[in-house]
Formats: C-alpha cells, sequence, structure tokens
C-alpha cells in the first residue's frame, strides 16, 4: 500500500501541479503527455496522437530548429545541465502560446544514447505580451521624446544635462552630444541667472515645479526667448520648453502695428465704431465723435442710444436694426447702409454705414464689429437735386410716351369706327338704315372732335393735362355711342350699371381711353359661339369708384400669360389686328392718376376688369 500510495502521489504531481509535464521516449519516438500539458495548447484527452512527430508539429518551424539545437547541445554536454528554451505553438484555436521549456535525459542505453527525455512547459505567454508592451511603450517614448516639436531635457539636480532631444538642435544648434558637455546654466542669458537659481532652490522638494522664461543662448551667440516648465522626481529633474522667440516677436510686431492702425484710426476722416459682441461700443475715434457730436472719452463710452436716426424714406431707425446689429445676428458684412442723424441744432446729417464682424481664429464666431461712417450730407443733397430733375425729365418723358400712344390708339379707334360706318352706309339700299348709319356717323364724328379736344386740351396745358369732374355714367355712354357702328355689326348686348350722380376727378383723356380699350377688347375677343354681352358697372367703396367691365368672350389664360397681361407689345390670342399696346397705355393712365387694376378670367368664359379709379363726388 505505500508503495502504490507512492506511485498515485508522484502521478498527481506529474499531472495536477508540474505545469505542461511530458515524457519523449527517444528510440520509438512515443511521448507522454500529461493532461496539463494538453489544456494548455486547448486539447481534451484522447485528441492528441502520443508520437514525439505531431507535438513537434505544434511548434513554430523557427522555434523548432532553436528548441533541437538545444536538445542537441544537451546530448552532447552528458545531459549535465538540463536545457532550457523558449518557443512558440500553435493553439488549438490558432492562437500563439508561448512556453518555457525545461527538461533533460533521465535515461541513457549502455551505449549512452539517449532513451527517455522529460521537461515541463511553463506558459509565459503574458509574460511574452507584457514584455511586447513594454517594448512598444518604451519606444513610443523614444519616438515621442525625438520627434517633439519642445525642447525636451533630463537633468540631474545640479543642472547636468543627461539626455536631450533633437529639438535642441533645430532650435539653438546645439547637437546632442555637444549638449551633454554642459550644464543647463552655462547658456542662460546673464540677467536670468539669479530668476532661475531661485527656481531650481524651489525643485529640491520632490515633486516641485517651477516655470519661467528667459533668454537662453543659441550656438550662433543671439538669445533665444525659451519657455520653461521643470518637474523634480527621483533625484532628477525633468524639463519641458519651447521656442517663443517668433511669438514675442510677433507681439511686438502686433503692438508696432496696433500703434500704427491707431494714428491711422484717428487721422482718417471717416468715423470708426466697434461694438463687442454683445452690441455694447467699445470704442469709436474723434471723426466719430465730431460726427455724431460725442465726448472723445473712452471711459464712457455711450451705446449712441440719445441719438435719433431716420430711414430715407424718414421713418424711425431702431437700434436693433443697426447694421452692427445686424451683423452680430447674422454674421454677414453689410454695406451701404444709409442712416440719417438728427443732431443737437436739429439738422440732419446723412451717414453711409458698412460694418464688417472681427472673427475668432476659427473664422466663425464673431467677437466684435468696426463700422466706418462716411459724412455724405453734400452728396445726398447734390442727389436729391439730381433725383427730382431726373423725375421731372421721366415724368415728361412717359407723359410725351402716353401721349403719344393716346393719339395713336384713340384716333385708330375712331378712324375704324367711322370707315365702318361708311362703309356700311355705302353697302345698304335701305334708305331707313342708311339714315340710322349717318346718325351714327354723325355722333361718331362728334366723338372723334371731342377726342380732338380732348388731345389739344393736353398739349395746350404742355405737360399736365386738365382734370375736371366727369360723371362717369354719361361718360361711359358717351363712349358707347362712339362705338355704335362696331356694337351694332358684332350684335353686341351692352348694360350700364351706374349711379346717376357718381362723379370724380379725372382727366377725361384718359376715362376715353379707358373705357374704349376695354369696351373695344370685348367686340374684338368675342366668343364665336354666343352672343357678346358686356356688362359695365360702378360703385364705391371706402370713398374710391370702383369700375367693373365684365365679358363673356374667349377668355385669357392667366396661368400663362398672367405676368404678361399689361406688358407692352404682349399679345395672347393670335389676332392680327392686336397691337399689344391697349392694356399697357391703360394700366399706365390708372397708375398715373393713383388707381389700380386687376383682372379675373377663365379661358372660354369670359374676363372681368376691376379698376380703382380714385376718389369718389357723389353730387
Amino acid at each position: 500500500m505505500p508503495a502504490i500510495h507512492h506511485l498515485m502521489t508522484h502521478q498527481t504531481i506529474l499531472e495536477e501541479i508540474l505545469a505542461g509535464y511530458w515524457e519523449w521516449n527517444i528510440q520509438n519516438q512515443t511521448v507522454y503527455l500529461s493532461r496539463k500539458f494538453k489544456e494548455t495548447f486547448g486539447y481534451a484527452e484522447g485528441e492528441l496522437d502520443e508520437k514525439a512527430e505531431t507535438i513537434r508539429s505544434l511548434i513554430i518551424p523557427e522555434d523548432l530548429a532553436r528548441f533541437d539545437s538545444e536538445v542537441v547541445k544537451h546530448m552532447e554536454n552528458g545531459g549535465k545541465q538540463p536545457f532550457s528554451v523558449e518557443v512558440r505553438y500553435i493553439h488549438k484555436n490558432g492562437a500563439i502560446v508561448w512556453v518555457n521549456c525545461t527538461g533533460g535525459i533521465i535515461e541513457w542505453d549502455d551505449e549512452r544514447k539517449p532513451v527517455k527525455l522529460i521537461g515541463c512547459h511553463v506558459d509565459i505567454t503574458h509574460l511574452k505580451e507584457a514584455e511586447a508592451a513594454t517594448r512598444i511603450e518604451r519606444q513610443l517614448f523614444e519616438n515621442y521624446f525625438d520627434v517633439n516639436l519642445d525642447l525636451l531635457a533630463i537633468m540631474d539636480m545640479d543642472g547636468q544635462l543627461l539626455r536631450v532631444n533633437t529639438q535642441w538642435e533645430q532650435s539653438l544648434g546645439y547637437s546632442k552630444t555637444e549638449l551633454q558637455q554642459y550644464k543647463f546654466f552655462d547658456f542662460i542669458h546673464p540677467n536670468d541667472c539669479t530668476k532661475v537659481r531661485e527656481a531650481f532652490g524651489q525643485l529640491k522638494r520632490e515633486d516641485a515645479v517651477a516655470e519661467f522664461t528667459i533668454g537662453y543662448k543659441s550656438k550662433k551667440g543671439t538669445y533665444c526667448t525659451i519657455e520653461w516648465k521643470l518637474l523634480a522626481k527621483q533625484g532628477l529633474i525633468y524639463a519641458t520648453a519651447r521656442d517663443i522667440t517668433m511669438r514675442m516677436q510677433a507681439f511686438q510686431e502686433r503692438d508696432r502695428l496696433q500703434k500704427i492702425n491707431q494714428s491711422i484710426i484717428e487721422a482718417t476722416t471717416d468715423g470708426i465704431i466697434m461694438r463687442d459682441k454683445s452690441g455694447k461700443v467699445i470704442f469709436y475715434n474723434h471723426a466719430a465723435a465730431e460726427m455724431l457730436e460725442l465726448e472723445q472719452n473712452a471711459a464712457n463710452l455711450l451705446n449712441f442710444s440719445e441719438l435719433k436716426t431716420v430711414r430715407e424714406d424718414g421713418t424711425e431707425y431702431p437700434q436693433d436694426e443697426y447694421p452692427s446689429m445686424c451683423v452680430l445676428k447674422n454674421g454677414l458684412p453689410v454695406f451701404n447702409n444709409i442712416i440719417g442723424v438728427q443732431k443737437t441744432n436739429e439738422q440732419m446729417i446723412w451717414i453711409l454705414v458698412n460694418c464688417v464682424p472681427v472673427t475668432e481664429e476659427d473664422g466663425k464666431t464673431i467677437m466684435a464689429t468696426v463700422s466706418s461712417l462716411t459724412n455724405i450730407t453734400e452728396l445726398k443733397a447734390r442727389e436729391n437735386q439730381l433725383q427730382a430733375t431726373i423725375k421731372v425729365a421721366l415724368d415728361r418723358k412717359a407723359r410725351l410716351e402716353h401721349f403719344a400712344h393716346i393719339v395713336s390708339h384713340n384716333l385708330r379707334s375712331h378712324a375704324g369706327n367711322i370707315s365702318a360706318l361708311i362703309r356700311m352706309i355705302g353697302d345698304t339700299q335701305d334708305e331707313a338704315e342708311k339714315k340710322q348709319l349717318s346718325e351714327y356717323l354723325e355722333k361718331a364724328s362728334a366723338q372723334l372732335m371731342r377726342t380732338i379736344a380732348d388731345l389739344n386740351e393736353i398739349v395746350d396745358a404742355g405737360k399736365d393735362d386738365t382734370v375736371r369732374t366727369l360723371n362717369l355714367k354719361n361718360h361711359i355712354e358717351s363712349v358707347i355711342e362712339s362705338l355704335a357702328a362696331k356694337i351694332q355689326q358684332k350684335a353686341v348686348a351692352i348694360r350700364v350699371d351706374i349711379p346717376d350722380n357718381l362723379t370724380l376727378d379725372y382727366k377725361a383723356a384718359y376715362l376715353d381711353s379707358i373705357a374704349l380699350n376695354f369696351i373695344t377688347n370685348a367686340i374684338k375677343y368675342r366668343h364665336p359661339q354666343r352672343k357678346p354681352f358686356v356688362h359695365i358697372s360702378a360703385y364705391v367703396h371706402e370713398g374710391n369708384v370702383w369700375l367693373e367691365i365684365a365679358d363673356n368672350g374667349i377668355g385669357i389664360d392667366l396661368e400663362r400669360y398672367g405676368d404678361k397681361l399689361f406688358g407692352m407689345y404682349k399679345t395672347f390670342h393670335g389676332n392680327k389686328d392686336a397691337k399689344g399696346i391697349g392694356l399697357y397705355i391703360t394700366k399706365n393712365q390708372i397708375e398715373e392718376m393713383g388707381g389700380e387694376i386687376s383682372v379675373e378670367s377663365k379661358p372660354g368664359e369670359g374676363t372681368k376688369f376691376i379698376i380703382r379709379l380714385g376718389a369718389a363726388n357723389l353730387r
């Protein structure tokens, strides 16, 4: 029993305690593998053949050669010293398993040839991974140390430079070898030595930090401005620094340019105003103060709330709509804004304002606005005078054009009517009809004479034709009588619903032209499949005379032609007699008299023109 117990104990040690125990019978090439050995590589009992070649196939080829080499050396020295080698196995799942393989020959034959080799495998994968991670970290540190754009150094507590990075050579011109022959203090500007020694005195304490900016001598002999930060740790000083020479020069250049800009701003005749991102005025120059009658006191900057500002049309210009406020709100520059400012002497000055944003480095975040103010009061006065002159000239031109169109359009209508009457008189043999047509001809001639008289009135009046009080119903009926021949010829039914006492102040020639144009259009564009009908009505709404002329003609496609309807020389029905100026003239006449016109129409159903003529006179 003790012997059996001893054997069981020995087996337990081999199977459970020793990590990856194995035996190799060299002569018959069989192996014994412990359970732990198999588990190390992911195999269960019975999954691996107990052959040496099977186990050898699991070892990475280049590591197998090293393993064999170590075993051969062990044999050659008679097995005096166990062999030990690190090799990589391929796990069942394909992963790499690092093991430390230690073993030795425990049995030789009579010829001193090895019979049995034993050993154990210790899984050192985690150790290898840790070593790899350490190597990576060390390499990362080396890379960071060497490629860092800052000056990095490690020195002892006396300032002896032990290690520096390559940036020292880039910034100061010294090689690493040269620098390690010096102490930190050897390059300091004489004026800064006391400050640095005091800082080093603070570094006697563990984890102490010192910061300072000093002049540091380059290899060329010039001094650079270096910003330092030092940390004391475990008897060493770790230093990081940055060459800020160019930055300091830039600051100096900025200060110089600021002084120049300040001089320019104060010397310019344009006002300059700066507001912060909240809209508060933070600066204005002498010209702005003089222009707006402000006190030139930088300690008491105003928001100009006491200023009375107006737009060009005379309405109030609210402060929240100032160009600077719009720039802050929208982020876009504002140019050519004109603001009127009433000064204390009641004089109005006009200012042209341009405003641009001042942004942070990102080019988007606004931190302030700058406005330039140019006094354009004299220019504005000359512009107003010029505009008045241009307006007079344009009014005269427009009147001449309207007059020419009226002459052409109205006379052509009358001439066409008279021509038709003469032709009808010549064609008829009926004496009664001839008499009636002759009466129409007389009325048409009289209407023509009245139109000519109206036109003469316009000519005699120069640029202003006469506005007089007209009875709307009488005037419309007079126009209808002048078109009697056309109305009879085309069998047109006309209904007039206008109050007898409805009068208004209007130009007779314009009213004739308006009525003639819409009635003749209703006749011209009648529907071929029904009897033409025209309804003329008028009424007073909110003190204005409204005239409506509706027909049952072919209508107008407003979706297609609505935006061109009142254009000059625009025709829409392919009528060879259409000139395309009637509606254009009529609209201009209505709008000149302060009225407006709109239209309702459907193709195939008819058209209604709605006209606001002007103020009514009820008598």
